[in-house]
């Protein structure tokens, strides 16, 4: 689910207190066609990164899955 705060800060259904960093405990897997690009301009616009671009490896059965 992803949501967003309203002006006034009404919600429909709120975890915690909304103080940064918001999220808490979510993870979230977007597909994008470039990542280091997409990183690079949230940079640029100013936005605080807390984690470094990764890759990570899972193996499902024998398959390799990478994100």
């Amino acid at each position: 689910m992803l949501d967003r705060r309203s002006a006034t800060g009404a919600r429909d259904w709120v975890a915690g207190p909304l103080e940064p960093p918001f999220g808490r405990g979510l993870n979230l897997q977007v597909d994008v066609a470039d990542a280091e690009a997409l990183h690079r301009r949230c940079l640029a616009e100013g936005a605080t990164i807390f984690w470094p671009l990764e890759t990570k490896w899972y193996r499902r059965d024998r398959v390799l899955l990478g994100v």
